[in-house]
C-alpha cells in the first residue's frame, strides 16, 4: 500500500476528523457513518478532503467529498488506502 502502512492512514484520518469534528477519539469507530455517528456536514467534508489531500499528496474528486458524508470512517480508511497504493 503506497508510500503509507493501513496505521498511518487510519491514525492521520482519525486525527483529522477528530480535529475538523471537534469530537473525542473514542467516536472515530471503522463503522461509524461521517453524517449520523459524527454529525460531519457537506462543508466538513471538503475541508477534511482537503486536509486528506494535502497530508497524503492525492486528490480526491468532487465525487468522492460528495458522498464522504454518507459514507463510514472505514469507507474514508478504504478510499485513502486506494488513492495512496
Amino acid at each position: 500500500m503506497g508510500a503509507y502502512t493501513k496505521k498511518e492512514i487510519m491514525e492521520t484520518v482519525d486525527k483529522i476528523l477528530i480535529d475538523q469534528l471537534a469530537i473525542n477519539e473514542e467516536s472515530v469507530a471503522p463503522n461509524a457513518t461521517l453524517k449520523w455517528d459524527l454529525m460531519a456536514d457537506s462543508l466538513d467534508a471538503i475541508e477534511i478532503a482537503i486536509k486528506l489531500e494535502k497530508h497524503f499528496g492525492i486528490n480526491i474528486t468532487d465525487y468522492q467529498i460528495n458522498n464522504m458524508v454518507e459514507n463510514t470512517v472505514q469507507d474514508l480508511y478504504d478510499m485513502i488506502g486506494e488513492l495512496t497504493s
